[in-house]
């Protein structure tokens, strides 16, 4: 959707760590991860909001890039960081072009949109785990719960049916 509004032939959603990026998902990118020393996204994390780069060989910080000289041939970027609500920065979503540009006004407001949303869903999959990890946990509890309940009453049970049989 990124690289359809955009108009670019590359977009990615993309996770940082301390040594590399991982790309989450891609548009005509088939690279799975990159180091970070080259990353344009590692620039971009460092924003509290948009970061356009219009040609990467006018800017000093990625002209000698692989990136840029080498394959994808990099020449536009633009990204929005990936921030959580407790405002950790986890990543990106990203559009590449191997052609310098401009976005317009809404293109540049898509991808902070499109950020957003990739936020909620990903808080939504970690609300979702922890919501299946209570429910197994409180189930386990009922099990044990029932067990020990139920291990007293067919004892009692027991000895109730033994003294109907000695009275008879």
């Amino acid at each position: 959707l990124a690289s359809k509004i955009c108009n670019t032939p590359i977009s990615s959603i993309t996770l940082i760590d301390i040594n590399r990026q991982w790309h989450k998902a891609t548009v005509g990118l088939n690279a799975r991860e990159a180091d970070r020393r080259i990353s344009f996204c590692a620039h971009a994390i460092c924003q509290d909001d948009f970061m356009e780069i219009n040609d990467t060989l006018n800017d000093e910080r990625f002209s000698d890039n692989p990136l840029v000289s080498e394959d994808p041939s990099i020449r536009y970027y633009a990204g929005v960081p990936l921030v959580s609500k407790n405002g950790y920065k986890l990543g990106n979503l990203c559009v590449i072009d191997t052609i310098p540009r401009n976005l317009d006004d809404e293109q540049a407001f898509a991808p902070k949109v499109l950020a957003a949303q990739v936020m909620t869903l990903i808080e939504l999959r970690l609300r979702n785990k922890q919501l299946t990890h209570l429910t197994a946990t409180q189930n386990r509890i009922i099990s044990i719960m029932a067990h020990d309940v139920r291990n007293p009453l067919t004892s009692l049970k027991t000895m109730i049916d033994l003294e109907k049989l000695e009275v008879i």
